[in-house]
């Protein structure tokens, strides 16, 4: 009896923590990058410190110190409020750091209602217990691999332990008698516990299913079971695919709570759920684990001496990218070694298809809206500004009719050419362009020809068979109309909303997460840029992007 009433006390106090439970409130998370040493070297694990955006465990950008990050905290805190989450993931284990402890007192001392919670591989855990009692720490996730510990000499390296321990047998079933020892030690302290277990094939996924009824009879609140991400030792291995995965949590729920929105967060992890992130417009805050589009826009250039030599790398964009894409990817590919694998196609139906089964590693929606619906459904990772793309009035060369704004269109006898059914956002965004601007019933009766395809229909208007329409600026550089048309510009305050935003994320599937980030890197920087400037889009590291971002917040 007394185990369920703990049981159940222990799966409704997680509800307050989105890491534990998924269907409770996210609320505002940061991970500090404290914790360097560690004890156990798992086969799967690949430490970087580095200016990598990879999401991936063990990764940060940096090691701060318990000052550092306590003033990191405290913006944090004092920006969002102390409903949030404050914790400790690394890039080490957070155990063999005094550091760690250092720096959850600091904020103990001056926040009394913050959560703190602390992610460890369990081998110091158990002397911890106190002093995680101490600081009102009520959230704590152990990575328990396996209960076998032959299977455990095949996931770890090397166990750290003192001479004595050595001495009295195999060290990896003391590893394992120190988790356990520790998950037990907690769960009779009401600490909240998560076992992560990493869904290794071919080394522990036949022995899951009973280490959730072996955790379930301590009993644990919840068992959440993430995918090997392919590194170090096991980078050979196959990521577990998305049906892999569901069909044993499915399995293991039967026996214990499972957890299915994790994502597998760096050391550094930033996390602001959208209905929280700062309505500050200059900046892009995205709900990711990545930093703020400000360092996105710092120019920063991957390293072009990476090589990914017969690798390969799929990338889906809209259609409209294409043209700057294909240079784009050649570079790439003569730069790094790596194929990529790219399709350009109809955005829309690119993102039903992505919202569905299909999988790609590497994706540039049209819309904002798309790219927030990918991620909100963790189909995407997370995403980057990319560019913006611009509307234009054009006309031809010698400008027959004259005209010189966007209310010459409804003149009496002028000849106006609109692509009204071309695929979202084009049509629906010209006819917004003319309903703000109020002469949308007078440009409609002027209408002598309406389309659903910018280029088909443009060339009529090179032809004289009309005098104007309205398209994007990155259609006047398509080589076929490239000198044939002369363009007008449309009063930003008359195109609606903001000028639609294009992305650049990195997804789910994506097998090669480093090679993933390194091509997204190389897209969004100088570089990479310079073939969407050459087709005519609006780059996000421009100093025109930077405006439409602060000015809109693109968020």
């Amino acid at each position: 009896m007394q185990s369920k009433l703990l049981h159940f006390f222990q799966k409704n106090h997680s509800s307050n923590h989105s890491c534990f439970n998924d269907t409770s409130q996210p609320l505002p998370r940061l991970h500090l990058p404290v914790a360097l040493k560690c004890n156990i070297k798992c086969k799967y694990c690949e430490r970087v410190i580095s200016n990598s955006n990879e999401i991936c465990p063990g990764h940060t950008k940096e090691v701060i110190t318990p000052d550092a990050a306590f003033q990191k905290a405290k913006d944090f805190i004092d920006k969002y409020g102390e409903d949030v989450i404050i914790g400790i993931a690394g890039p080490g284990d957070p155990c063999e750091n005094k550091e760690t402890f250092t720096t959850f007192q600091k904020i103990r001392d001056t926040f009394k209602q913050v959560k703190l919670c602390l992610c460890t591989n369990g081998l110091k855990l158990i002397e911890y217990i106190p002093l995680l009692k101490n600081l009102s720490i009520n959230h704590l996730s152990i990575t328990l691999n396996t209960l076998n510990p032959e299977t455990a000499k095949r996931i770890y390296a090397r166990i750290n332990i003192d001479e004595n321990e050595q001495s009295k047998g195999n060290p990896f079933d003391y590893f394992i008698q120190q988790q356990i020892a520790g998950i037990e030690e907690a769960v009779k302290q009401n600490i909240v516990v998560k076992v992560n277990t990493v869904y290794i094939p071919g080394i522990n996924n036949n022995e899951i299913i009973d280490l959730s009824k072996y955790l379930s009879k301590i009993p644990v609140s919840v068992h959440n079971i993430i995918p090997l991400v392919p590194k170090g030792e096991f980078k050979h291995i196959k990521r577990p695919d998305n049906d892999e995965l569901n069909t044993l949590r499915k399995k293991c729920n039967q026996y214990i709570n499972t957890f299915s929105k994790c994502k597998q967060c760096r050391a550094d992890c930033i996390d602001i759920p959208e209905k929280k992130v700062s309505v500050d417009r200059r900046f892009w805050l995205k709900a990711s684990g990545f930093a703020l589009a400000s360092g996105l826009l710092s120019h920063a250039t991957p390293n072009t001496g990476a090589s990914f030599n017969g690798k390969s790398l799929a990338v889906w964009s809209c259609g409209g990218l294409a043209e700057a894409f294909i240079p784009a990817n050649k570079e790439y590919e003569e730069m790094t070694g790596c194929k990529i694998n790219y399709t350009g196609a109809f955005a829309a139906a690119l993102g039903k298809s992505l919202l569905g089964n299909a999988e790609t590693e590497v994706f540039a929606p049209r819309v904002l809206e798309l790219a927030k619906k990918l991620k909100k459904a963790e189909k995407m990772v997370s995403y980057s500004p990319l560019c913006f793309t611009q509307y234009l009035i054009v006309v031809p060369v010698d400008n027959p009719a004259n005209i010189k704004g966007i209310h010459d269109l409804k003149r009496e006898g002028v000849r106006v050419l609109l692509s009204v059914n071309a695929s979202p956002p084009g049509g629906k965004a010209v006819l917004g362009i003319l309903k703000k601007a109020g002469i949308i019933k007078m440009v409609l009766k002027n209408t002598v020809f309406k389309g659903d395809c910018v280029q088909t229909d443009i060339p009529l208007l090179i032809k004289g068979k009309a005098d104007v329409a309205i398209v994007e600026k990155r259609v006047t550089m398509l080589p076929q109309f490239k000198d044939k048309l002369k363009t007008i510009s449309i009063p930003e305050k008359i195109i609606p909303a903001m000028p639609i935003p294009f992305t650049i994320g990195m997804m789910k599937y994506a097998q090669n997460r480093e090679m993933a980030n390194h091509y997204i890197e190389f897209i969004c920087s100088e570089k990479g840029q310079q073939h969407f400037h050459n087709a005519g889009f609006i780059t996000a590291m421009s100093n025109e992007g930077k405006r439409l971002i602060s000015k809109y917040g693109v968020a």
